[in-house]
């Protein structure tokens, strides 16, 4: 049986836009609440195809999620609330890329090293009144968790660190991360200071679609420039073992091209990862709260486990393929045809379970009833969507696969149309109708009456 966990109308019809205004930005507008709302009535339930009996876990929730279409392949506790630790710094990454231009200098300042910084926090060592290449600092949180960093990436997109947590929320709104509530862009401790593993993957899936972050995150070590007041290159190494080999080569998975590490020691070590190299399909993976035994770094162990078990048990399927008739539509004054044939505006894979029938896929128009012409070739006339075990498991737009020009004086028809769907034409037609109607029931019953008095006349003759 598959269970239901929300999405996004997923890709690719995503439902909300990448762009965004933080204008008036230390506190959410009615308007955005309302945002919230409608995106939320318009979530779907999505798969997991996987039970968590089929893999043995350390660690206390895991998700394992096809990043074209956000179906969940596997997970296990994925909708519970836990602290993500560093992996908060994907969403401060998302932010410094989206509004901050990568080859401009930061200043840092006292505040930034040591806000909610404690005495163990991992930092780049960042010194007061230094200028840094906001590139640098994201490579920086991202490859060896500077947390110090984190503080001036937020304070230079936010203006203030405050600030940079309010937009962090939202924008983990509009990523449909729902259950998701930061306190800060570092992911230090903090007992309100919450995510999910469902809410990690939604977050580092899209992360994965910014070029610039896939560059950074597939980096294994680094040297960052030199700066003013520190002109000796840094050098760091990337801390997640599966990409970099420099610290524990055993954990190493050739097909890992990013994300994140995490550890507090409240929220065990987690770890958001995505896969794909020389594999015929990417992955994506979270997993919180794994134990750190001894030298054991199970959030590695268990990641490689998701990624194994994802590339043995699922195969892609290309339920939409590009060019194919999927539906037709009643077309109105067309000139050549009474149909119009569409096809996905969007070819649409998915990743199905190897050992399930793909016939068992039921495909769902969702059309008008006609369209008018003159349509376009690629217009988009609707959507379809592919429901499995009466799940939604992909949709993608129904477009136009050819021109369908007006036919001759089609514009008069057009006038027409327009003119009947003019509720007082209507009623003055039916009303004419009525009256004609009657008119010919009372001339019938005329000239019955009249030709029985003539016969009545012919008999007395």
């Amino acid at each position: 049986m598959l269970s239901r966990t929300q999405s996004c109308r997923g890709e690719p019809c995503s439902p909300v836009s990448n762009t965004y205004n933080f204008s008036g930005r230390t506190r959410f507008a009615p308007t955005v609440i309302v945002f919230v709302l409608i995106i939320l009535l318009t979530f779907n339930a999505v798969p997991a195809f996987a039970e968590p009996a089929e893999l043995e876990l350390h660690s206390h929730a895991a998700i394992l999620m096809d990043p074209r279409t956000w179906n969940v392949l596997f997970e296990q506790n994925a909708r519970e609330q836990l602290p993500p630790a560093s992996l908060t710094k994907i969403m401060t990454a998302i932010l410094a890329i989206e509004l901050g231009d990568l080859d401009e200098f930061v200043v840092v300042s006292e505040n930034a090293m040591d806000y909610g910084l404690s005495p163990l926090a991992a930092r780049l060592g960042l010194l007061d009144g230094e200028e840094m290449r906001l590139r640098d600092l994201v490579s920086a949180i991202m490859l060896t968790s500077g947390n110090d960093a984190a503080n001036v990436i937020a304070e230079h997109i936010g203006g203030d660190i405050h600030t940079f947590v309010t937009m962090m929320n939202l924008r983990a709104i509009q990523l449909g991360a729902f259950d998701t509530f930061f306190m800060n862009p570092t992911g230090l401790h903090h007992d309100e200071h919450l995510s999910t593993a469902y809410d990690m993957a939604m977050i580092s899936r899209f992360a994965m679609t910014i070029p610039e972050f896939r560059q950074i995150v597939a980096v294994a070590h680094l040297y960052l420039d030199g700066t003013d007041l520190h002109p000796e290159p840094r050098y760091i190494i990337n801390t997640n073992s599966m990409i970099s080999r420099m610290r524990t080569p055993e954990y190493y998975f050739a097909p890992t091209i990013g994300v994140k590490t995490g550890f507090t020691s409240q929220a065990g070590l987690c770890l958001a990862a995505a896969a794909g190299r020389n594999r015929p399909f990417e992955l994506i993976s979270v997993t919180l709260g794994a134990p750190h035994g001894g030298t054991a770094q199970y959030a590695f162990v268990d990641t490689t486990a998701l990624f194994n078990f994802g590339y043995a048990n699922f195969l892609e399927y290309r339920v939409a393929p590009r060019g194919q008739t999927l539906e037709e539509v009643r077309l109105r004054h067309g000139r050549n045809s009474r149909h119009l044939i569409l096809e996905a505006g969007t070819p649409l894979t998915i990743l199905f379970p190897r050992d399930s029938e793909v016939s068992n896929i039921v495909p769902n128009p969702i059309l008008p009833n006609y369209v008018i012409a003159p349509i376009e070739q690629g217009d988009v006339i609707g959507e379809i969507e592919f429901i499995y075990d009466g799940v939604v498991i992909g949709r993608t737009d129904l477009v136009a696969s050819v021109d369908a020009p007006m036919r001759a004086f089609g514009f008069v028809f057009l006038a027409l149309d327009w003119i009947w769907s003019l509720l007082l034409v209507r009623i003055i037609v039916y009303a004419v109708m009525v009256v004609a109607g009657l008119f010919v029931l009372l001339f019938l019953i005329g000239l019955v009456n009249a030709i029985r008095r003539s016969k009545r006349r012919s008999r007395r003759r």
